[in-house]
């Protein structure tokens, strides 16, 4: 699998970055951002949490075989995940010793009815069969779906839109598997079998005991990121709320804990623990019935907000052709652009975001395709409305007379190399090397602007990333200045390239335009902004990338990137 292997490179690629939604941080290299703000004062003590099983704890039962939301960390032995992490941060702010009982759902929900615990915690949906079975929910902390986890040999099948005949696996009392056996009549489907955990339900899968596990969308995800055997199939459906439970009659308790979720929520701590575990903010709802669409982001660094795009042909000034959106691009700069031998058409990241932006404006996209050089010099000349090959708005361009669109990405610098050379030092030292690159390139001008510090033999300029691959492979150069993403995409695709040392210079990616049509870039900034908003850019780069990528809030940002583009990350 080609597109696994590349969203795995880009994982290695990008240290500086987020991890990926559906793509969230491993057991063990979960990250946390920095630079948080004071956390809301949550008007809350021990004292005001009515009904502890035991004075000066949280009993938070969970089942650790429920991840993203719950796990056992391998090496550690510890309990982790998106709802841990919410719980320890309820108790730390109620001066509470979190204390997390671990047992599988079935015994989970029945302890919790028992009053042998105070919280049940492994992402659980407040569906209306568990409302009306004696348990009370706080406000919601995320939202998912229920889809088809499958082998990854079974990705392009139907899943739930057609079951019929086959044998479904699931988990023993969990809101998927009430789902599956309250629609087995319009299902069609041969058999349901329920397992203990997502673990003994992944096991029957592999062994062929089912077809399709019934999943949480977000569980699935994440299994399919963390296992190349797994994958996920069909449509999305049955979006929900997720909630701590509660044992009916301590709606004190509840509403204790509401306030504090309340604040984490204000103040940006769910959308930080939400992009540790899921690499996106995922919109929460406002209470458990609330019916879907779920539009509302925990306030923190969640991009940009949803809107109308608001703009049309008449309102983009100053388009080189009336009716027409003529975007320059080079065809030779993959994964961003580059001609698809079978149709001869150019596609690629940075032209779906063309066509999508000139759909929304209700333009014919033009792409006329030359070489690098001849790009900026014709968008220099007026003869395009945008440049778009990957480009970086770094200051030399900026000061050339170039403006840039708000970005759509983020990427670096690295060395791609031959294989048997993946293991060299990269830039981490190019003393004495001949180094190659694509004229008029961000990176070609990195290493020219650089040469005293970095100390190589000699620096051979190629006309795009073809050339520039020969070049390597001719042995004229001993390894290449390349864009990180351009680099694990020929990697993945080539088994004689690979990539060395470090990434290093993180930036922005923006669409380019002539000095003198800012209005013209800030029609398309409004589009854009919609885009980012609505999940379609996300939608983009999980298809070119393999995962979501941090979007700069604006072409000057320094890096790390913490913003995630709204969508399924």
């Amino acid at each position: 699998m080609r597109r696994r292997q590349w969203l795995r490179m880009a994982g290695l690629l990008f240290s500086f970055a987020l991890v990926v939604a559906a793509c969230s941080p491993s057991d063990s290299d979960a990250t946390t951002t920095t630079g948080e703000p004071e956390p809301v004062t949550t008007q809350a003590a021990a004292s005001d949490v009515p009904g502890l099983v035991e004075d000066g704890k949280l009993l938070v039962v969970t089942t650790g075989n429920f991840p993203p939301y719950t796990m056992i960390n391998e090496d550690s032995g510890d309990n982790e995940g998106y709802s841990i992490d919410l719980a320890r941060e309820v108790a730390d702010r109620l001066g509470l010793e979190l204390v997390l009982p671990t047992v599988d759902f079935v015994a989970e929900m029945e302890g919790l009815a028992s009053g042998l615990y105070d919280i049940a915690d492994s992402g659980i949906w407040p569906n209306e069969a568990r409302q009306e079975a004696g348990f009370v929910f706080s406000r919601p902390m995320t939202s998912t779906g229920i889809i088809a986890q499958v082998l990854t040999e079974n990705e392009n099948t139907a899943g739930f839109a057609n079951v019929t005949g086959l044998i479904i696996g699931g988990i023993q009392g969990s809101s998927q598997e009430k789902f599956i056996l309250d629609n087995e009549a319009d299902l069609g489907y041969a058999e349901y079998l329920g397992f203990q955990g997502a673990a003994e339900a992944t096991v029957g899968l592999r062994q062929g005991r089912v077809d399709l596990l019934v999943a949480d969308s977000l569980l699935a995800g994440f299994a399919a990121v963390q296992n190349d055997d797994l994958s996920v199939a069909g449509p999305t459906i049955l979006a929900h709320p997720l909630s701590f439970t509660f044992q009916e009659g301590n709606e004190g308790k509840r509403d204790a804990i509401d306030v504090v979720i309340n604040a984490m929520i204000a103040d940006g701590t769910v959308a930080r623990i939400q992009q540790k575990w899921f690499g996106r903010c995922i919109p929460i709802p406002d209470d458990i019935n609330q019916a879907e669409p779920y539009t509302t982001l925990p306030e923190g660094d969640c991009g940009t907000t949803s809107g109308d795009v608001g703009a049309g042909p008449a309102d983009v000034p100053g388009l080189v052709e009336d009716g027409k959106l003529l975007v320059v691009t080079t065809g030779n700069f993959p994964p961003y652009t580059m001609i698809n031998e079978d149709s001869g058409d150019n596609e690629g990241y940075s032209i779906d975001l063309a066509r999508e932006v000139a759909d929304r404006l209700g333009l014919e996209l033009v792409l006329p395709t030359v070489d690098f050089v001849a790009e900026m010099e014709g968008l220099a000349s007026g003869l395009y409305d945008i440049a778009d090959s990957g480009i970086w708005p770094n200051e030399a361009r900026q000061e050339a007379g170039f403006v840039f669109s708000r970005p759509m990405t983020s990427t670096g610098i690295i060395a791609q190399v031959l294989t048997e050379n993946e293991n060299t030092a990269g830039f981490a030292n190019v003393t004495g090397l001949i180094i190659g690159g694509i004229q008029g390139s961000s990176q070609e001008k990195f290493i020219l602007d650089n040469e005293a510090d970095l100390g190589y033999a000699e620096y051979l300029g190629f006309q795009g990333a073809a050339e520039a691959t020969v070049g390597l492979r001719q042995g004229r150069v001993d390894l290449l200045v390349a864009d990180s993403l351009l680099a694990g995409f020929a990697a993945v695709q080539n088994d004689d390239l690979s990539v060395a040392g470090p990434t290093i210079l993180a930036h922005p990616l923006s669409f380019t335009f002539q000095e003198g049509n800012e209005g013209k870039r800030d029609a398309i900034d409004v589009v854009i902004n919609a885009m980012i908003a609505d999940g379609t850019v996300a939608e983009l780069q999980i298809k070119w990338f393999g995962r979501c990528i941090p979007i700069p809030d604006d072409i000057n940002q320094p890096e790390p990137y913490t913003t995630m583009p709204a969508g399924d990350c």
